[in-house]
């Protein structure tokens, strides 16, 4: 891809501002989001603790 498609491309992607959802969908993106992140959360400690427990 030459520079200047790419410099057009990431405009385009940077630039343009997204409609595809209604505020109830983008609220309903943000709290499935908020999930993920609390679930990441959980798996980290979880982790952490099983390598305490394994590795002492």
């Amino acid at each position: 891809m030459s520079d200047v498609a790419s410099e057009n491309l990431k405009d385009v992607i940077t630039k343009t501002p997204l409609t595809f959802f209604s505020d109830a969908d983008t609220a309903l993106l943000n709290t499935q989001l908020d999930h993920a992140r609390v679930l990441r959360q959980v798996a980290e400690v979880s982790i952490r603790r099983l390598s305490y427990t394994a590795f002492g």
